[in-house]
């Protein structure tokens, strides 16, 4: 396997950036799902709380990682994802999985014309109400969100 997909694919280590501590919202239910799937690599979580969340310590910003985690998975508006991705690269990451809403309306060169060159992205996207990543053996970062009902 390339060395490229490789971060993706069989990551060591994981940065969840824009975890919450709230059931239901994506960046609790990602880190749900790789706690099932029993990933055995290591697990970092990024919200500007600090604290805890499901038995994991939780950093305060992405400078706050230890430098070169494998993969970040990002759970920002769109808006944000780009200076994260900025700072991700900064701390050595080499992959990123973009989970977010916005980008349809995101020019296709912004990531380049924003300077953000040295991070391979898989960004993926789906009709809602789903949205699928699928990252790799025993990671299963797998996320489903239900269409909300009006009433």
């Amino acid at each position: 396997m390339e060395a490229a997909l490789k971060k993706f694919l069989e990551p060591q280590s994981v940065a969840v950036i824009g975890a919450s501590a709230t059931p239901g919202k994506g960046g609790n239910d990602i880190i749900r799902n790789i706690q099932i799937n029993d990933y055995r690599g290591s697990l970092y979580l990024v919200n500007p709380r600090g604290g805890e969340i499901l038995g994991n310590k939780v950093f305060k910003s992405i400078s706050d990682l230890p430098a070169g985690i494998d993969l970040a998975v990002l759970v920002l508006p769109a808006s944000a994802s780009i200076p994260a991705l900025k700072e991700c690269a900064k701390r050595g990451m080499k992959a990123a999985v973009l989970v977010a809403g916005g980008f349809a309306e995101v020019d296709n060169q912004l990531f380049f014309n924003q300077g953000v060159d040295n991070v391979s992205i898989l960004q993926t996207s789906a009709p809602e109400p789903a949205t699928l990543l699928l990252l790799g053996t025993g990671l299963g970062a797998a996320f489903y969100r239900r269409r909300r009902t009006t009433k």
